[in-house]
């Protein structure tokens, strides 16, 4: 665990010493291009030394099971073959697998230059590097790590998106333990590793070589559960947006046609039970999960925020029961229409969520600001209409309890709106 302190330390004070050399150019997109083409060589260096270190470990592995199994004398070189077939996987794996860990290293821990993405190159080569040639093993992409989250910390502590950086720290630690829980029946005896390798050249099954004949070895599954399904709190802020919409759909039809109050209003009720599961559900595999596909403050404050708007809607339908409101008046009916609009636009974009893409998800919170700022509108004008001194004192507090409530629910789901743009902008 030592590399990513090394790797914040060298990005670090090369990070410093590049501002310290440069401070006074005022060229900065010449100087931008610079830093973009040294970017190819302190890539091609970090590159190298990868490969040089990573692959060596393999390599030996390799080299072992070749001597093990009386293929190579003791004392001989890697052979060149697997040599190139272990540079060869290391490039095919970062290719076909890499571009996440890529995407994640180089935008979301912290926002990278030219210049900081060449400083936390140059530091992390010149470390692995310096341990390759000692004959240290170290892990590259905790030095890599390390480099940017050094850049990061050049500008300002709150540069680095810490979350993010935890949750990559917790991956590094909780792959010991899983990787120490995979079943692997009984100790590979050395003894039986030209068996095993026979074996496999014949397409037999290597276990057999320590299974004997009355053996009942069996496969047992993992045991350590690292993460649940990450993508599970993206389906339920979906339901729950779903739940919403249908909500809000049918306190529409109650104020719209307004019979049967109390039955309509029960089955409002009744999505509001199904939300309050579903807001159970997101806390508790929040709890549960090591490894979430956002920080978790936000997955806790976009639940809560989603459980407010229901609340609201179900309060609301709940007081045209227990005041006896004998009809709806206008501009409720118009704060409805409202809602269930920005219900809608919520519903799409929580289903959407999951991209956390900046250009499909911008529109709704714009949208929702929109429709917020009617249903100011409507309020403010409702205010003036009820306190006209037209209407009974009564029947004015009824009805105000009612606005204020649809009111509140709109504001709710612009507080939604809110979250999701913050979760956006932070991950874009």
């Amino acid at each position: 665990m030592l590399s990513p302190i090394v790797g914040i330390l060298l990005a670090f004070t090369f990070m410093t010493g590049v501002y310290w050399l440069f401070h006074r150019y005022r060229k900065v997109e010449k100087l931008n291009r610079g830093f973009r083409r040294g970017q190819l060589f302190s890539a091609a260096a970090f590159s190298l030394g990868h490969g040089g270190n990573d692959a060596q470990k393999t390599m030996g592995v390799i080299l072992a099971l070749l001597i093990a199994n009386g293929l190579l004398a003791k004392g001989s070189d890697v052979p060149l073959w697997v040599v190139l077939s272990a540079h060869a996987a290391i490039a095919l794996g970062t290719l076909l697998g890499g571009w996440r860990i890529v995407h994640t290293m180089g935008s979301k821990i912290t926002k990278l230059q030219p210049v900081g993405g060449m400083a936390a190159e140059a530091a992390a080569a010149t470390a692995i590097w310096g341990v390759t040639l000692a004959g240290i093993p170290v892990s590259t992409t905790h030095t890599i790590a390390g480099a940017i989250v050094g850049v990061g910390t050049t500008q300002r502590l709150s540069a680095v998106r810490w979350g993010v950086a935890g949750r990559v720290v917790w991956a590094w630690v909780l792959t010991i333990p899983d990787a120490g829980e995979v079943p692997v029946g009984q100790p590979l005896d050395g003894r039986l590793v030209p068996h095993v390798v026979r074996l496999a050249r014949r397409g037999g099954d290597p276990r057999a070589a320590w299974r004997g004949p009355t053996s009942r070895w069996k496969e047992s599954p993992m045991r350590l559960k690292i993460s649940q399904r990450t993508d599970a709190f993206f389906e339920l802020f979906s339901k729950s947006a779903v739940n919403i919409r249908e909500a809000v759909a049918l306190l529409r039809d109650l104020v719209g046609d307004y019979r049967d109050v109390e039955l309509k209003a029960r089955r409002i009720q009744e999505r509001e039970h199904d939300g309050d599961e579903i807001t159970h559900d997101v806390i508790r595999r929040l709890n549960t999960t090591f490894i979430t596909p956002m920080d978790r403050e936000d997955i806790y404050t976009l639940a809560t925020a989603l459980d407010d708007v229901l609340d609201a809607v179900e309060e609301a339908a709940d007081i045209f029961v227990l005041h006896n409101i004998v009809e709806p008046k206008p501009w409720m009916i118009q704060q409805v229409d409202v809602l269930l609009h920005a219900a809608e636009q919520t519903e799409h974009a929580l289903a959407a969520l999951p991209s956390l893409d900046r250009n499909r998800l911008e529109p709704y919170w714009i949208e929702i600001n929109r429709l917020e700022n009617e249903g100011d509108r409507i309020f403010r004008r409702s205010v003036a209409e009820m306190f006209s001194g037209d209407y009974k004192a009564m029947d004015v507090l009824k009805w105000k309890e009612v606005t204020e409530t649809l009111e509140e629910a709109l504001d709710g789901l612009e507080n939604v709106a809110n979250v999701v743009e913050t979760v956006v902008l932070k991950y874009a």
